[in-house]
């Protein structure tokens, strides 16, 4: 059977371009990645349907789902302004060289996620995407 499991995936951020990575603890999800791009109609009078060019892709906001951990919250928390943002994926047969990797740029906010009972305290690492997501 074909696939790769997503254990292993490492979530990181630096400050600038050539600065050193530093890696998000305990993401529980990532988000879909990518987008498809928004439909731009372009039908004349003449035109017997509609039809369609392909515009911008629409890749806004990345929501991460990461177990609470205080320090971690605190320190995820305070990032601000433009980040560079990687996500490795790793294969998950023990190897910790990455297979690919996604990257791009954007400003992070956190929030405190609701929590019922025997369920996990977790945080939302919203990414507001000012960037191409390049693999």
């Amino acid at each position: 059977m074909a696939g790769i499991l997503s254990k292993g995936i490492n979530l990181s951020y630096a400050s600038s371009s050539t600065g050193t990575y530093t890696a998000v603890a305990n993401v529980q999800s990532i988000p879909d990645l990518g987008g498809a791009p928004e439909q731009v109609e372009v039908t004349t009078l003449a035109d017997g349907s509609r039809k369609y060019i392909s515009g911008l892709k629409a890749t806004s906001q990345l929501e991460f789902t990461v177990l609470y951990d205080k320090t971690e919250f605190a320190t995820v928390n305070a990032l601000s302004g433009d980040m560079y943002w990687k996500i490795d994926l790793v294969p998950d047969s023990g190897s910790t060289s990455s297979i690919g990797s996604f990257t791009f740029t954007g400003q992070p906010s956190c929030r405190l996620n609701g929590a019922g009972v025997n369920e996990p305290l977790t945080y939302t690492l919203t990414i507001d995407v000012n960037s191409d997501i390049a693999f």
